[in-house]
């Protein structure tokens, strides 16, 4: 019989030589590890092409966004098209991701994108995902969400294929330049002289080849705005700064001075004639209201963005500026000129303020408006009459009235990003312009609230004779119009015109056409058929036409002209759609 106790001690031991064995352990660890260094490898392979995958959609989906960027008015179809053109023939436009379980299970053809067209502010000051505006206006960018199913190579049998989403943000920025009035087709010597004289307070004489050169003369707007921060001593200022400041007409005039082309001599000559003539240094004017740059605002002076270049030419400025400065808003100018049958033209002009106080040259985007400012205008002609007026001075009173102008830019379009390729539209409104033979009460011009016409005028008061006279002929019928610009009308600033009819050139003729006459002899009336009436209406009908150009050339010489109003634009500035947070 076998000792218990040796039993059990034998039994101990083959139990620890058991335990402590190891002969084929390594073959059944290393067949667990390699079946789950397997699925760890299929795991990874589905990851990275997971990854891969949704960097590629990220890239479709930024491609997208730019395209769309570019016309935002077309971002639709061209979200579309380029989703279309990188493979994904199935894709389709969701507002959300909603229930996408279909999808989930479609092939890799298949996608949605949601659409999102708005704004976007490039302010640092704003959070990053506060910077796009949805349905902002006017409206610069596109957010594209593209959503579709990753592709699963291993997993797929067990787990839902997982959504990928994309987003991309893409801006671009379209700015004009567009400026109204102030368009010079005649140029008469003596009568801008006379205007400019008037206006500043000089006593110059430039002739026809300067103020030629004057109107030839190109400047840069913002390098203007860095001349006068310099000028009247703004140092580390913002353009902001520049145009809430005040310069005179003379600080304006040596800033353009330095500015022009040292090749053209004639234009830095005539600019620095009227220097001579000490412009009057009371004669201030906000810069504001000569030029508005819009968001270039915060720029700081000298920092001039790339691609945006308004020009204006000088005497453009020169007169803009002289009309704004007069601080009386009233000018009296007695015109030496040789019309015939008149012997004397005096010159009354009062000039309101711009409406809202805009600029006449304008740096903005879509919806951004300029306006003219309301002129008052009264010519006070003295005619040599005929037959048995001969002898007799007839006084001949026209006072013209100009409400403002306006212009809206509509939309500025950069098919391929350059400003070659640049297409501006502006829409543009004359204004109402009325002309009345008529009393008007010099001190009255200026008071913008009210007409200043006060009953008939007084032609001829003279032996017992006395003429009364009243006329009124209008410009209305007062539409907006689309003006479109090329990359060559901007280029060579080609003003174009909307009008409410063709009353200009006839202005005066118009007027005594309408003309209804009141005539006196010693006391009794008679009809105009008698002679004081038939010798007035031959002393008027000869000098309607002279008359006529005379208006029409004093208008030319201000910018003005009647029922219509000339838009340029000046400059584009067209950035290629780039991607933003």
């Amino acid at each position: 019989m076998q000792d218990p106790a040796a039993f059990s001690v034998r039994l101990r031991r083959a139990r620890a030589k058991f335990a402590s064995g190891t002969s084929g352990n390594i073959a059944i660890m290393g067949a667990a590890f390699f079946s789950t260094a397997l699925v760890i490898a299929a795991f990874a392979v589905d990851e990275v092409a997971l990854h891969l995958e949704k960097r590629r959609l990220q890239s479709i989906t930024d491609i997208a966004a730019i395209q769309a960027a570019r016309v935002p008015g077309s971002a639709d179809a061209l979200v579309l098209q380029t989703l279309i053109d990188n493979g994904m023939s199935g894709a389709e436009q969701k507002a959300s991701a909603g229930d996408l379980s279909t999808w989930l299970l479609g092939d890799s053809h298949r996608a949605t994108y949601e659409l999102k067209v708005g704004r976007y502010v490039a302010d640092p000051a704003i959070a990053p995902d506060k910077r796009f505006i949805p349905n902002g206006e006017p409206a610069d960018a596109v957010k594209v969400i593209t959503r579709k199913s990753g592709t699963l190579f291993f997993a797929g049998s067990f787990m839902d294929k997982p959504l990928i989403s994309t987003t991309g943000t893409a801006y671009a920025s379209s700015q004009a330049a567009f400026s109204i009035g102030s368009r010079l087709a005649s140029l008469d010597g003596g009568l801008l002289n006379a205007l400019l004289n008037g206006l500043l307070g000089t006593n110059i004489s430039l002739n026809v080849m300067d103020y030629r050169a004057l109107v030839d003369a190109r400047i840069d707007a913002l390098k203007f705005l860095d001349g006068l921060a310099a000028e009247i001593g703004l140092t580390a200022a913002t353009y902001d700064d520049v145009l809430n400041s005040s310069v005179t007409v003379g600080q304006i005039v040596e800033v353009m001075a330095d500015m022009t082309d040292p090749a053209d001599l004639t234009a830095s000559a005539a600019l620095k004639k009227i220097l001579k003539g000490n412009p009057s240094a009371k004669l201030t004017i906000p810069v504001g209201q000569l030029i508005e740059v819009g968001t270039l605002r915060a720029v700081r002076v000298g920092a001039k963005p790339s691609g945006i270049a308004a020009m204006f030419d000088a005497m453009q400025m020169l007169t803009a500026s002289a009309a704004l400065a007069n601080g009386e808003h009233q000018i009296a100018v007695s015109l030496g000129v040789n019309v015939p049958g008149l012997t004397s033209v005096g010159v009354r002009l009062a000039i309101g303020e711009p409406e809202q106080k805009t600029a006449f040259l304008s740096v903005g985007e879509k919806g951004d408006t300029v306006h003219t400012a309301q002129t008052r205008l009264l010519i006070e002609a003295k005619v040599g009459g005929e037959g048995i007026l001969a002898g007799v001075t007839i006084q001949l009173p026209i006072y013209i009235e100009l409400a403002y102008a306006d212009a809206k830019l509509a939309s500025v379009s950069c098919p391929a990003g350059t400003p070659e390729s640049a297409k501006v539209t502006v829409t543009a409104k004359p204004g109402v312009a009325q002309l009345w033979i008529g009393n008007v009460p010099t001190a009255d011009l200026t008071d913008f609230s009210s007409s200043p016409v006060d009953g008939s005028a007084k032609l001829v008061d003279v032996l017992g004779i006395k003429v009364n006279a009243t006329a009124h002929v209008a410009a209305t019928n007062v539409k907006a119009k689309d003006l479109t610009f090329s990359h060559n009308d901007i280029l060579n600033l080609t003003a174009k015109s909307v009008s409410t009819s063709n009353l200009l050139e006839t202005a005066v003729s118009s007027l005594l056409g309408d003309l209804s006459l009141s005539v006196q002899v010693g006391g009794l009336q008679i009809g105009l058929s008698g002679l004081v009436s038939t010798a007035l209406g031959k002393t008027l009908s000869a000098v309607s036409a002279p008359m006529d150009s005379l208006v029409y050339n004093l208008l030319l010489a201000l910018g003005i002209k009647i029922g219509e109003a000339d838009v340029r634009v000046n400059g584009v500035a067209c950035q290629r759609a780039v991607l933003v947070q």
